[in-house]
């Protein structure tokens, strides 16, 4: 594992304070095989008062700054914790949520490999609106039993029925 915080934050900060957590991980060290996941709680965007964007639209992980960045967006469910995964194979992006295969995404583009790895923010004027918590990047792709396992094994008790 390149890099766990188990500690949970507010990317939006609370309108006085914004986050903007820089892994230093570049995206090219994870290109080719790697894993992003994260646990994800969406609350509605305050009011903001400076020319920031908070949203739940926002990207939980994102890399580079123009038209071609790389962007993991939230899941689009308000109040409740869910967990997102993106697993980089060979130029392909895979996304599971709370376990299960989503879909997919654009995979990094050549000319944002050098960029590093934002966690909640797209740069200094977009941050997720909610909490962010047990964030883990890996340097090697996980197979679909293993997303399906740390899941299980951490999913809030009233979800374990």
């Amino acid at each position: 594992m390149l890099f766990r915080s188990g500690r949970a934050f507010t990317p939006g900060g609370n309108l006085n304070r914004w986050e903007v957590l820089d892994t230093g991980i570049k995206l090219g060290a994870i290109a080719h095989a790697g894993t992003l996941m994260s646990w994800v709680k969406l609350e509605p965007a305050p009011t903001a008062a400076r020319s920031v964007k908070v949203a739940p639209t926002a990207p939980v992980f994102s890399a580079g700054e123009g038209a071609t960045a790389f962007r993991l967006a939230a899941p689009q469910t308000l109040g409740r914790w869910q967990h997102l995964a993106a697993v980089l194979r060979h130029g392909a992006v895979t996304l599971y949520l709370d376990g299960q295969e989503s879909g997919s995404a654009p995979a990094p583009a050549a000319s944002e490999l050098e960029s590093t790895i934002r966690i909640g923010s797209f740069g200094k004027k977009e941050f997720v609106s909610g909490l962010l918590d047990e964030v883990r990047i890996w340097d090697r792709a996980l197979a679909p039993a293993e997303i399906i396992a740390i899941y299980s094994r951490e999913k809030p008790k009233e979800e374990k029925r």
